[in-house]
């Protein structure tokens, strides 16, 4: 009875000869025994022998009569095989070969039916001697007959070379009967054998056969027309390289490694038993051989160890061994035994196929639960619209049990839900998530497709290599901080320079320089006045007594000393104002270093998990030193002085020179009031000299509230300057605003980074490979738009003036952008810094027409900031399939598209879980696309797959098909191989319709001949014409 477990991986022998062989290297008078007892211990990797005793079966019989007395139980099926030898000829004229033709017999045919149909009805007839007219020798193929034409061929030689022929009559015989392959296959298109054999050729024979001009297509014919070639290897290697050879010279290449066993296994012989390398995927029978041939590429593997199987015992942990689920004991009374099942699962792809409702999503969502998938929210059946119903909640009385090859299992009642807080064992793609992530729509702000996406790239990426990352947005993050956090710093400078430039553009607006210009020409003309009306100073008269004359001395010596005090207080008040400014500098300074003392702490606390990964001090690597004194001194300094200062100027101090000024001048006034007249009125004269000269002094200085001719002409030279001034803080800003950028970039370089594993592991994927997948990061101005409309105007004249017409230009200079380059994006910047500038309509100055533009709440400094500091630039990535990103696909190629990458680019080996992938597919995608992905992805890890489409179960070869159904309100599951006959006859009926139906069908199609088929229309499958239960290789 077929396994419920499907096809599963085993060794296969077909080429074994018993010691009822003719030819045999089995020691002993009685072989029989040893042979049987090696038989029996071969490794448990065997599971079928093929039995080949060349035109005899009774060896085939003896092992059959062994194994019904209870031997041989380690073998799951012994095939019988015929070796026949066709008439051609190989090999050079001193060694001559012929090609050795097998076939094998479905053991179901039994023995009886293979001697008395095939081996009785083989006949041969040779001419051997010239005097006797006719056929001389005509005899069906017996033990008897061989020795009877070994006898004729012994009558017939000269009588010279009968020595060259020592053996016996039979063997000679044997050694010479060869059969056509067209009688060979005339008996086996008799209806009793009709798709139930195999033919092989050997290939050491056929290898002698040459390659000549005369021979070429009887060599590729010989081959072409069986279904296998036999070999029996040195080892693997020389296995494979035959293979190989067979491609390259384009005929047959279905290549079977057996041991060709003439000896017991301890044999130094190379043809002994449990000498092969072939490894088949199949249930154990003959059906399940001639489906392996059907799929070799697949399910035939000639080396130590499968890649499944070695997958498979790597981590059996990761493999499902077998679901189950039970009613609780005792079941209260009312509630349906909705399941009661114990399903053992295949390894490799497992189909779940049923009619609607029969519970095939029901399977897969308690699979999910048990494995702890992170989807629970998909489930189509537990959920509480059904299973988990608030008022029934059926789920309450039934237990789910998953055990996995590694012996652990996991069990739950069906109404737990799955936790974060364990690990995920299963992957599983529900339709509902299906359909979700195929119409994208935001979640939490991310795209659910591109979780996917991350979570298979993060996949990806070795743990050494994650840094302590979960996600692959985590891990983005953390290998790009360095560059976030430096592009905030240049960020700071640039807003710096951003406010200088528009310090620079106002003061370049016309309206500033013309009234500069005004203003001093006022002050000219005001000094050029003034200097016209200076009072003029005649000579002092000469005192009228010693008494006046010592007076005036006074007056001139009081008058000096205001003056000299004049001066100083002059000085002292230009030395508080430049101490005020060094002390507030020297206390910006104290206050930058303390935030930069902060922030270098907070570097050091940042970074300090990578200083401790190389195993470094970070204060051996960071050095960080602030002599304080130095600025302490300064501003004790200074600040000393500074009191000094406003001490002398102060009135309250009567020795301060702001006090004895006040005492001098008022000295003063009361001396010149005791002057002669004469002296008074000089002395009047003369002050008014000095109010005139101050006057003069305030004119060409100026003083804190006027602007002296001197002051307005460095303020127009300095204007003058602006320009260049301009030019060199645009050009600092630029390089700050590529540095900015290129800090961007580096995102897209970490991308770059991460995308190589995956990129690595698709070229190294033979199906993989075939597919046009790829990964193309980009920085994109997200919400460029959406911001700069909040900060500008469009009410105002200029480029960005209307909303539609505004808008359009805005979208047109995005468009044209390529933010993945710097010098474009900072152009880009440019152009809108340009634009805002320049109002075409207006002859207005730059900075008035940008300052128009700006919204109420905002200034023109922080849209610049925004502009050339890039903050809107994000990096996105796409997976790029056919040369298209994937948001630019239909649903149904997004779907596509995203099964391809779960199945082939996904290394993740847990098992997954497919709900339906067809569902959106048309059935050329599924056979080109998903098809050869399912084949690959099942190599690599557990696939179960619910679906209605024949192609997925049957094209893509599942290993085990698990029929769904409901039998009296009960939810059973019975599973098989496709080969075997009842699951068969399920498929057919649930996948194509019914048998009627699929043929009626079948006889619709035709091939197209090759002249009629449509260019680019590819291959074209011929239709099936002969019903499953005897389907042929």
């Amino acid at each position: 009875m077929t396994s419920q477990l499907g096809t599963t991986w085993a060794k296969w022998d077909l080429h074994v000869h018993t010691p009822s062989s003719p030819v045999h290297l089995y020691p002993g008078p009685e072989p029989w025994e040893p042979f049987l007892t090696d038989l029996e211990a071969l490794s448990t990797e065997y599971s079928c022998v093929g039995v080949n005793d060349y035109l005899f079966i009774d060896g085939y019989e003896r092992l059959l009569a062994e194994r019904a007395n209870g031997r041989l139980g380690n073998l799951s099926l012994l095939v019988p095989v015929i070796e026949l030898r066709l008439p051609d000829f190989g090999g050079s004229n001193s060694q001559l070969s012929r090609i050795n033709l097998h076939v094998m017999f479905d053991p179901a045919l039994g023995a009886d039916m293979i001697r008395e149909q095939f081996l009785n009805a083989l006949s041969a007839d040779f001419d051997l001697d010239p005097s006797v007219p006719g056929v001389t020798w005509s005899r069906t193929v017996t033990r008897d007959s061989l020795t009877s034409l070994g006898a004729a061929i012994r009558a017939t030689l000269p009588t010279e070379r009968l020595h060259e022929f020592p053996e016996t009559d039979f063997r000679l015989g044997f050694n010479n009967l060869t059969v056509s392959f067209e009688k060979i296959a005339g008996l086996l298109d008799r209806p009793h054998f009709r798709n139930r054999y195999l033919i092989a050729v050997g290939k050491t024979e056929w290898d002698d056969l040459r390659w000549s001009e005369q021979s070429i297509a009887t060599k590729k014919t010989t081959l072409n027309r069986a279904h296998v070639v036999f070999t029996a290897a040195e080892s693997a290697q020389r296995a494979i390289a035959g293979r190989d050879a067979l491609k390259a010279q384009g005929v047959r290449s279905t290549l079977l490694d057996c041991s060709d066993a003439h000896s017991l296994a301890t044999s130094t012989e190379k043809d002994r038993l449990g000498n092969s390398c072939t490894w088949i995927c199949a249930s154990p029978s003959f059906r399940g051989l001639q489906r392996a041939i059907q799929e070799y590429d697949t399910r035939v593997f000639l080396g130590e160890l499968p890649p499944k199987l070695q997958n498979v015992r790597d981590r059996p942990d990761l493999v499902l061994e077998r679901i189950a689920v039970r009613p609780l004991a005792p079941r209260p009374q009312g509630v349906p035994a909705h399941f009661d099942f114990d399903l053992p699962l295949s390894t490799g792809f497992v189909a779940i196929i049923g009619n609607k409702g029969k519970g095939k999503s029901a399977l897969l969502d308690i699979i999910g639960l048990l494995g702890n998938a992170d989807c629970e929210q998909d489930f189509s059946f537990l959920n509480e619209d059904r299973f988990r119903n608030p008022h029934a909640n059926m789920a309450q009385y039934f237990t789910g049990t998953l055990q996995w090859r590694d012996g652990s299992n996991s069990s739950m009642i069906l109404t737990r839900h799955t936790t974060s807080a364990q690990p995920v064992r299963v992957q599983y793609l529900p339709q509902k998530a299906l359909d979700e992530m195929c119409t994208p729509r935001e979640l939490s702000g991310t795209d659910r497709f591109q979780r996917e996406v991350e979570d298979v790239l993060f996949a990806h990426v070795s743990a050494q290599e994650r840094l302590g990352a979960s996600t692959f947005a985590d891990l983005v993050a953390a290998r790009t901080r360095a560059s976030t956090e430096s592009a905030q710093g240049l960020r700071q400078q640039l807003s710096v320079a951003n406010m200088q430039i528009l310090e620079v553009q106002r003061g370049l607006r016309p309206e500033v320089r013309a009234r500069l210009a005004k203003e001093l020409d006022t002050a000219v003309g005001l000094l050029t006045s003034h200097d016209a009306d200076e009072p003029s100073v005649s000579t002092a008269p000469l005192p009228d007594d010693p008494e006046q004359e010592t007076l005036v001395a006074e007056v001139a010596r009081l008058r000096d000393e205001v003056e000299a005090l004049d001066v100083e207080l002059h000085n002292l008040r230009e030395e508080d104002a430049n101490l005020a400014t060094e002390i507030n500098a020297a206390h910006q300074l104290v206050t930058a270093l303390e935030t930069l003392q902060r922030h270098v702490d907070a570097f050091r606390v940042h970074y300090d998990s990578n200083f401790r990964a190389l195993a470094l001090e970070s204060n051996s690597v960071v050095a960080f030193t602030v002599n304080e004194e130095q600025l302490k001194t300064a501003i004790k300094d200074r600040t000393r002085r500074q009191g000094e200062v406003r001490s002398a100027l102060a009135l309250e101090s009567d020795s301060s020179p702001a006090a004895r000024r006040r005492d001098a001048a008022l000295k003063l006034t009361e001396r010149e009031a005791e002057l002669s007249r004469p002296s008074r009125e000089h002395a009047a004269r003369l002050r008014v000299h000095a109010e005139w000269a101050e006057r003069r002094r305030v004119l060409v200085e100026g003083d804190a509230t006027t602007d002296g001719v001197q002051q307005l002409k460095a303020k127009l030279a300095a204007v003058d300057a602006l320009p260049s001034k301009l030019q060199h803080l645009r050009a600092e800003r630029l390089d700050l605003s590529r540095t900015i950028h290129a800090e961007c970039r580096r995102v897209l370089d970490t991308y770059d980074e991460l995308f190589q594993p995956a990129r690595l592991f698709l070229a190294d994927d033979v199906i993989a490979s075939k597919f046009a997948l790829d990964f193309r990061a980009a920085l994109e101005p997200i919400g460029f738009s959406d911001r700069f409309w909040e900060m500008v105007s469009r009410r105002h004249s200029g480029h960005f003036a209307g909303t539609d017409e505004g808008g359009a230009k805005l979208t047109a200079q995005l468009e044209s952008a390529d933010f993945c380059d710097t010098t474009s994006a900072v152009e880009f910047a440019e152009a809108i810094e340009a634009f805002l500038r320049v109002d075409p309509s207006q002859t207005d100055d730059a900075s008035t027409a940008a300052d128009r533009l700006i919204r109420s709440g905002h200034t023109l400094e922080q849209l610049l900031d925004y502009v050339y500091g890039f903050e809107y630039l994000e990096a996105h990535y796409s997976l790029i399939f056919d040369e298209r990103p994937a948001e630019a696909l239909s649903p149904g190629e997004k779907g596509t598209l995203l099964l391809v990458f779960f199945l082939l680019l996904d290394p993740r080996r847990t098992p997954l879980l497919i709900d339906q992938p067809d569902e959106n597919l048309d059935n050329q995608t599924i056979k080109q696309l998903l098809v050869p992905a399912l084949k690959a992805a099942a190599v690599r890890r557990q696939v179960i797959v619910v679906t209605h489409n024949p192609n997925v179960a049957v094209v893509a070869d599942a290993d085990q098909i698990v029929v769904a159904n409901i039998v009296d309100g009960v939810f059973t599951y019975t599973a098989g191989p496709l080969e075997e006959l009842k699951t068969n006859r399920h498929a057919v009926d649930i996948l194509e319709g019914t048998w009627p139906a699929f043929q009626n069908r079948s006889m619709k199609y035709f091939e197209a001949p090759d002249a009629a088929r449509e260019p680019g229309s590819g291959e074209v499958e011929p239709g099936v014409t002969e019903p499953a239960e005897s389907s042929t290789a």
